[in-house]
C-alpha cells in the first residue's frame, strides 16, 4: 500500500514543509491542497484524519472528520480530545511522539480497525449535529415555557 499525505489549509510553515518533502524525496506522495472552501471531497477520499497539534482549544476539523466517519488521531492539547476515548472512537497521542503516531497509523491499515473506529467516531458526534442540537434546544425552550413559575 502506498500512502499519500494530503495537507489541506494554510500554515506559515507550508513552504518549509514542501521543501522538506522534496529533500526526503517524497513530494510525489505529499500533496499540499491549500485553502479549500469545500473540504467534503477531501474527507471522502481520506482513510484517516491526523491533527497532532501542540495547542488548539477546540478543533472543529476533528468534529468534521469524525462526522465523516474517519478515524482521527489527535493530541492531548486539542480541546476536541474530550470527545475521544482513545482506541474506541479515535486515538490520542502526544503531538511529538512520532513513533506512537506512526504505530497508530499502521494499526489503521487494518480495515476492520479503521472501519470500527470510524463508525464509533461518527456515532459520537451525531448528537452534536445542527439538527439534533436545534431539536434539543427547542425542547428545552418548550419545557421552560410550560413550567409554572413559583
Amino acid at each position: 500500500t502506498t500512502a499519500h499525505l494530503v495537507v489541506v489549509g494554510r500554515d506559515k510553515q507550508s513552504a518549509r514543509y514542501q521543501q522538506l518533502a522534496e529533500q526526503l524525496h517524497i513530494q510525489q506522495r505529499v500533496h499540499f491542497a491549500g485553502v479549500q472552501h469545500d473540504v467534503k471531497p477531501y474527507y471522502a477520499a481520506a482513510d484517516a484524519f491526523i491533527l497532532p497539534t501542540l495547542y488548539d482549544p477546540f478543533a472543529n476539523v476533528i468534529l468534521e472528520a469524525m462526522a465523516a466517519g474517519l478515524p482521527v488521531i489527535t493530541s492531548h492539547k486539542c480541546g476536541a480530545v474530550d470527545l475521544i476515548e482513545s482506541g474506541s472512537n479515535g486515538f490520542i497521542r502526544d503531538a511529538l511522539d512520532l513513533a506512537g503516531i506512526v504505530a497508530t497509523m499502521r494499526s489503521l491499515l487494518d480495515p476492520e480497525v479503521s472501519q470500527r473506529i470510524g463508525r464509533a467516531a461518527r456515532t459520537t458526534v451525531e448528537p452534536l449535529a445542527t439538527a439534533a442540537m436545534t431539536q434539543r434546544l427547542v425542547a428545552l425552550y418548550q419545557q421552560l415555557l410550560t413550567e409554572e413559575r413559583p
